[in-house]
């Protein structure tokens, strides 16, 4: 599922964009690791590059699959309009995509950052009605669920202040912000390294995307492992 997917609906505008902006300055797991070596059933020195390139690999399909950001790494989200959504016939949440959209003005005072767990909040800037980038002042909103990641981080107004006029231009509203769980390998919770250490072997074990018998599909527990980690309207 992605963004335009939850967002589709009657008089929408474009859907949100996410775009990494700087990727995580390491990987969960190091090709050298112990554990690694032994369910790999490496020498070594054997397979370095390929072993390297499958722990990427793992680590950025189960950050896309479940919507968390492992090592601290940063996005940025923007918006052709006030990235407001408001339920059409009382539903909400992408129960029926075909009847939500986003409105403007802002029907709300809360915006999703889409990636978890939320580090911090970087900047709120967007182009006002000349074209000309602004910086939206940060004592008109606060972010929450600041290191939770079972949730998405949020941004909402404070009471008293109101979104700003956004000109007519793509990207007109912008947020940057950091999201992981922390800028080492050991700050990555243990069931989430055991997930990626099972996907990581099974996928250089089966190397091939098909066998005779059809896909090479996920074992159930290493599924299992994904799934319970996985957060809603992921992009």
């Amino acid at each position: 599922m992605n963004l335009s997917t939850v967002f589709r609906g009657p008089a929408t505008i474009d859907p949100p964009r996410l775009v990494l902006v700087t990727p995580p300055a390491v990987e969960p797991w190091l090709v050298t690791d112990d554990a690694l070596t032994q369910a790999l059933k490496l020498d070594s020195d054997q397979d370095q590059a390929y072993v390297a390139l499958v722990l990427k690999a793992a680590r950025r399909y189960f950050e896309n699959i479940t919507g968390l950001c492992l090592i601290n790494q940063t996005w940025k989200l923007s918006f052709d309009d006030l990235p407001i959504r408001q339920g059409q016939f009382g539903l909400e949440y992408g129960l029926a995509p075909s009847m939500s959209r986003f409105t403007g003005p802002a029907a709300g005072r809360e915006i999703r950052l889409y990636r978890a767990p939320l580090a911090t909040v970087s900047w709120v800037k967007y182009l006002d009605e000349n074209g000309a980038l602004q910086t939206f002042d940060p004592t008109n909103y606060s972010v929450g669920s600041a290191g939770v990641s079972t949730t998405f981080g949020r941004l909402w107004l404070n009471e008293g202040a109101d979104w700003p006029s956004v000109g007519s231009y793509p990207g007109a509203m912008q947020i940057q912000f950091v999201a992981g769980f922390g800028s080492a390998a050991s700050d990555v919770p243990e069931e989430i390294r055991m997930a990626l250490l099972f996907l990581a072997a099974h996928w250089y074990e089966n190397r091939l995307p098909a066998n005779p018998d059809g896909a090479v599909e996920l074992p159930n527990h290493l599924n299992s492992l994904i799934e319970m980690n996985r957060l809603a309207f992921t992009a």
